[in-house]
């Protein structure tokens, strides 16, 4: 048994793991507004609880100390031992989650065609072991003050998206905002931008339907998270509990892309009654949607991490997982 490990990291969001008299702790890149926290990170440790009958135990807590671009490392270095995160927050480091927005989210299918173990190989690099690619293959989307007009796409806007969106809305004619969640509403509110890029179940919780008038469809891309634990502490777990974390990450993927289909039906239908409608793409950006967001993923994954992206790219293309 491996010695007690105890942290105390104020306001990080924190997934503490008792087995026997054996902690984890997990950081996110969310805080509870978002819809994963609770049906990603909640419902692996709920998971972990009732298949170790208890003698696994999970807390969580927001992401305060660490923000989001900065959290692979402190994984990396053992700082906290679970990292529940997307591709998006550490392009700086790797480009291969970004690749994975491009790839069609599907749990078995990642596993049979080899990207999942590929993607674990790469990590391993960078001292992370990945448990799960929780996934919704209703991707993305955007809320908008203004519907499409004649135009069919987005020319003269100003979008909100993390870098994950960024070749996307450039393709659509419009001019891409890095902001995080939390001043998203007053740059709605104050015209600062016409629109915010998020996925297409998540974006509730932060109430921009407050103000903007419409939501876009169809929806793009996987949204593709991924979660992860310190290598070093992996491996010195008894083969026991690393086969419960392995297997639980399996049935979360599982379960998450269920349940995600789920919320973008109840997130409409929720936009419906505050008085959003929808509002389409057509012509040319309908038809080239699928490829601009791909192609946007593919360049930034290519020229972060070249070889391996390249290697993705290559097996995606044979399962015909990507455009």
């Amino acid at each position: 048994m491996i010695p007690n490990l105890h942290y105390c990291v104020v306001g990080l969001l924190v997934l503490v793991v008792n087995v026997g008299a054996e902690e984890f702790q997990l950081l996110s890149s969310w805080s509870p507004a978002y819809v994963g926290h609770a049906e990603i990170a909640g419902r692996f440790a709920d998971q972990l609880t009732r298949s170790s009958n208890g003698d696994i135990t999970v807390r969580i807590t927001g992401p305060g100390a660490i923000p989001p671009f900065e959290q692979l490392q402190p994984a990396a270095a053992g700082l906290v031992d679970f990292l529940f995160t997307h591709g998006a927050y550490h392009i700086g480091e790797s480009g291969i989650g970004m690749a994975l927005n491009a790839i069609d989210g599907d749990p078995k299918a990642l596993r049979a065609s080899g990207i999942w173990q590929a993607v674990d190989e790469h990590y391993r690099t960078l001292g992370l072991k990945l448990l799960a690619l929780p996934s919704s293959a209703r991707g993305y989307h955007m809320l908008l003050k203004d519907e499409i007009g004649t135009d069919c796409d987005l020319s003269g806007r100003k979008i909100r998206g993390s870098p994950a969106y960024l070749g996307l809305i450039q393709s659509l004619g419009a001019t891409p905002v890095v902001l995080p969640a939390g001043e998203v509403y007053a740059a709605l509110e104050k015209h600062v931008v016409d629109g915010a890029a998020w996925p297409a179940a998540g974006s509730l919780p932060f109430r921009w339907y407050e103000v903007t008038a419409h939501y876009l469809r169809p929806t793009f891309g996987a949204t593709t998270h991924q979660l992860f634990i310190n290598l070093q502490r992996f491996d010195g777990l008894s083969v026991a509990v690393r086969q419960l974390l392995l297997s639980e990450g399996e049935v979360l993927e599982r379960d998450v892309q269920r349940r995600f289909y789920e919320l973008v039906t109840i997130e409409e239908e929720a936009f419906k009654k505050f008085g959003l409608t929808a509002t389409r793409l057509c012509g040319e950006p309908l038809a080239q949607l699928p490829r601009y967001w791909s192609d946007g993923s593919w360049s930034m994954a290519i020229a972060k991490t070249p070889v391996m992206a390249k290697r993705l790219y290559e097996l995606a293309v044979a399962a015909g997982m990507t455009k």
